[in-house]
């Protein structure tokens, strides 16, 4: 269960308009859908931001309103852009 720890860790550094979607990686990392902002987070296990990838658009890698996350174990990311009706799988690091 994430909370209550993680939820005083979103709430003092997540700066989503409307988090959505949450996902973990195989390293702890934790991932947020922010769906008005069309974007995704990352942070580290302490809630520390790491990363934001996407935006709004139509093109590959763009997204609009998405609503859900997936990691796998090999670190591919699979997001479900909502408005654009498709799946969209990102590398975000190297994979080893």
């Amino acid at each position: 269960m994430l909370c209550p720890f993680y939820c005083d860790l979103f709430t003092q550094r997540i700066t989503a308009v409307l988090p959505y979607g949450i996902a973990l990686d195989s390293l702890n990392n934790i991932y947020v859908a922010d769906r008005n902002n069309h974007r995704f987070q990352e942070f580290d296990v302490n809630g520390n931001f790491l990363l934001k990838f996407s935006g709004l658009g139509t093109s590959d890698g763009q997204v609009k309103n998405p609503q859900n996350i997936a990691i796998s174990n090999d670190l591919f990311t699979y997001v479900a852009d909502t408005e654009n009706a498709r799946i969209q799988k990102f590398k975000l690091r190297s994979n080893g």
